[in-house]
């Protein structure tokens, strides 16, 4: 361990760095745009993005089960004073949530301590196969479909929203949410089919993003895309989109 000595002078270290964080924090927040830097946002701060940016879904698992919290701008007429305020809703969990325990195995399968198969795993082994990952994601995309994301949908679908931002907490965040399939009248669908899916790591990010292109009127728009993508397979017709497109 450390000496009486040896604590002090790491412990004046420590107070030194942290009073050099410190205004270095202040100063940024001298900047024109960055009062708020590093300021822990409230409700507040997100159903004011909100009701500029539309849906915000927060998605997390638990050990118990799975959290999807919708921040909206209400259905109906404003307020009297011609104001709308989202408000924050949670949806309801299907029968069979997912848990952080199923989310585990979906993305490393194991038996004892070997490693047998999963997400992952899959999505690392490309390079030498494709099969595997397809495999995969045919295991994949129906639990994550059933078990976290129709109730989603169905939210959406009654209240009529045509868009969400996604922040999908933890290790959902390395999932591509948008494509899990569920049944919608007897036909399999996934999200992005009935909806414009966007992917944040938090509602300021969000504004963040829409707020930039505002700020810097001069740039021309910029496109990048993968038109020719490799594989066993290659997309048909996806570099000649990305011609016409470009």
């Amino acid at each position: 361990g450390l000496s009486a000595g040896g604590e002090d002078e790491l412990r004046q270290r420590l107070e030194a760095t942290r009073a050099r964080l410190n205004k270095a924090i202040a100063d940024i927040r001298r900047l024109n745009g960055h009062q708020r830097f590093l300021v822990q946002p409230d409700f507040r701060d997100v159903a004011a993005i909100v009701a500029k940016a539309g849906p915000v879904a927060y998605l997390a698992v638990t050990a118990a089960g799975s959290l999807t919290l919708l921040v909206a701008n209400p259905v109906g007429p404003p307020n009297a004073d011609g104001t709308i305020w989202p408000a924050a809703e949670c949806v309801p969990e299907p029968a069979e949530p997912l848990t952080s325990e199923a989310l585990g195995s979906l993305l490393i399968d194991r038996d004892g301590d070997t490693v047998t198969g999963g997400y992952l795993p899959a999505q690392m082994a490309m390079t030498d196969s494709t099969s595997g990952f397809t495999q995969a994601l045919e295991e994949l995309l129906p639990s994550l479909g059933e078990r976290l994301i129709a109730p989603l949908a169905e939210k959406l679908s009654a209240d009529q929203r045509d868009s969400v931002a996604v922040v999908a907490c933890g290790l959902l965040g390395l999932l591509p949410l948008h494509a899990a399939t569920y049944r919608r009248d007897g036909e399999l669908c996934c999200l992005l089919d009935d909806f414009a899916v966007s992917y944040v790591p938090s509602a300021r990010v969000l504004d963040a993003a829409r707020s930039a292109p505002s700020a810097q009127p001069g740039l021309a728009p910029v496109l990048a895309g993968v038109g020719d993508p490799a594989g066993a397979e290659p997309l048909p017709f996806a570099r000649a989109e990305m011609k016409d497109i470009s």
